[in-house]
């Protein structure tokens, strides 16, 4: 009998080269078994030290997992073939393993290979392949867009049955709320948790209408304090961006890193900023290096509160009629004056004056003082500034006591500040023969409505600061009284407005002049009817009418 010395896992042992079965002794029960040793049908080998041998080789036999000898089967991770004795077969080929193609049945389900891969989530001719290859049945597919029957097939024109949500949802980790007739609940409580505009249940913020506060499950919390809020930092606001400081307050006019905030608080974009020097685009950010385009100035343009008109060729107008505006030495548009070598005068919006006389009134000086201006907008409602309404009727009596010939002396042609005093102190110091200031009225809560007119009272507490000698003088406080007069009667005259009578009070501009002095206050621009009113040209036209004649009946 041949011997063979076989590899094995714990050392070379001497074995047999063919398995044969091995006499046993009937009192050789403590004796462990060596060697090949036949079960059954099966063969086993067993090392010097008894032990099974498993996944190995003994010879030319291959032992599997359980310790059997392999027949008929490639072992060995597939790397060599035994045949039907257990013998290996020395060079044999492995055959090709068949790739799957096409409709494969497997475990019930049927799949689709293509090139050995399992097709997913598309389809095959009617049929639909699932995230897992699977053929999908009685469902619907395809994002819920198709449905396919208990064979598999596409089923044509498929109706998908209406599905009713009621009660609590969760839909991609938020949670809703449906009425018991299948609608979104909005903007209102379930319980004890709000369902926001768009259905979603809030969490973490403060509801209806900021009365509220959930947390972060949703649900109420009772005597929950509210934060003050103070704003900080980048916020947009109905798709503009502002900067708040550090102390909440809104940043105006100034540079917050590459971005200029402008005088209302907006970011600028697309625009030159900062005094025109520089430029930022439709994102806010400064563009270093952008050129200023050349402009060529044509016709009318306002510069500084000055109006000047260019010829064509972008030269600067002078001495000249533009339309009916005339053009000084300087290109500025003249007012109030005479011009064109005395010729011709234009009133306060530069327009010339057809028939304008120079009679005994240009011995006569009117200085008017439109209220408030620049910074002090005065009364503010209904969209309407004070300011504006007194500027406007400021240059309606200027150009009509321009055309009667007189001198027209002003604190302000333009939105600027002038302080209280300062306008007394210019009608001092010009030689006016009588001051009138122009005011609208507010604070009568909407319901207050009429014009009246004020001169001067001396009240204790309130002493003059520049006209101590003269601000009660009996004169002074005579004249202004039937100037008042005389203006409110034709001013109600004119305008047929409710009379609130002539009053008297220590205002500063009516204590400071040292000239007969009247302010008129011309309706109330928080009572929405009469401000309606107010606001239109034809109405101030009746208001500069009813002061102008005032004062020509003032020197009959």
């Amino acid at each position: 009998m041949k011997v063979n010395k076989l590899k094995l896992g714990l050392g070379v042992l001497t074995v047999l080269a063919t398995p044969i079965a091995v006499n046993t002794v009937a009192s050789s029960d403590a004796l462990a078994a060596q060697g090949w040793v036949k079960t059954g049908n099966a063969w086993y080998f067993y090392n010097q030290n008894g032990v099974l041998a498993r996944n190995a080789w003994a010879g030319n036999y291959w032992l599997g997992a359980d310790g059997k000898m392999v027949t008929n089967a490639w072992v060995d991770n597939g790397r060599y073939y035994v045949d039907a004795n257990g013998a290996w077969v020395k060079g044999v080929q492995k055959p090709a393993v068949a790739q799957k193609q096409g409709w494969v049945q497997s475990g019930g389900a049927w799949y689709y290979y293509y090139q050995g891969n399992v097709v997913i989530n598309a389809w095959v001719g009617n049929y639909w392949l699932g995230a897992d290859g699977r053929m999908s049945t009685s469902s619907w597919v395809d994002n819920g867009r198709y449905y396919v029957g208990s064979n598999g097939e596409w089923v044509r024109n498929a109706q998908k049955p209406e599905e009713k949500k009621q009660g609590w949802v969760k839909d991609s980790n938020t949670w809703y709320y449906y009425n018991t007739d299948g609608t979104l609940a909005r903007n209102k409580w379930a319980g004890n948790y709000w369902l926001g505009a768009d259905g979603r249940m809030s969490t973490n913020s403060w509801v209806d209408n900021g009365r509220y506060y959930v947390g972060s499950n949703g649900e109420w919390v009772r005597n929950a304090q509210k934060p003050e809020e103070k704003k900080q930092g980048w916020i947009k606001e109905s798709n503009t961006w502002y900067y708040y400081n550090t102390d909440g307050t809104l940043a105006r006019n100034k540079w917050v890193g590459n971005y200029w905030l402008g005088a209302d608080g907006r970011m600028a974009t697309n625009s030159w900023v900062d005094n025109n020097r520089y430029y930022v685009g439709t994102n806010g950010a400064w563009i270093k290096d952008a050129r200023h385009p050349e402009e060529k100035k044509q016709g009318w343009v306002k510069d500084s509160n000055t109006w000047y008109y260019y010829n064509t060729d972008g030269t600067l107008a002078r001495n000249k009629w533009a339309g009916n505006y005339w053009l000084g030495a300087d290109g500025r548009m003249s007012t109030n004056s005479w011009v064109d070598n005395n010729r011709y005068y234009v009133g306060a919006d530069g327009v010339w004056v057809k028939d304008a006389s120079r009679d005994k009134n240009t011995k006569r000086a009117i200085f008017l003082d439109p209220g408030h201006g620049g910074s002090d907008s005065g009364a503010v409602e209904n969209g309407v500034r004070e300011k504006d309404l007194t500027l406007s009727v400021y240059n309606k009596v200027s150009s009509r006591l321009a055309s009667l010939g007189y001198t027209v002396l002003t604190s302000r042609n333009t939105d600027k500040d002038v302080g209280l005093v300062s306008r007394a102190d210019q009608a001092n110091k010009s030689n006016a023969d009588m001051f009138l200031s122009i005011h609208f009225n507010a604070g009568g809560r909407g319901t207050a409505y009429g014009i009246e007119t004020y001169y001067y009272k001396h009240e204790q507490g309130y002493e003059p600061e520049i006209n101590k000698d003269n601000h009660n003088s009996p004169e002074r406080i005579e004249k202004s009284r039937k100037l008042a007069n005389k203006i409110q009667q034709n001013l109600l005259y004119k305008t047929g407005a409710y009379d609130r009578g002539v009053k008297r009070a220590s205002f500063a501009v009516l204590r400071e002049t040292s000239i007969p002095s009247i302010l008129v206050e011309l309706g109330f621009i928080d009572n929405q009817e009469e401000v309606n009113k107010i606001k239109t040209n034809e109405y101030q036209e009746k208001l500069a009418d009813g002061i102008v004649d005032g004062i020509v009946e003032y020197y009959k």
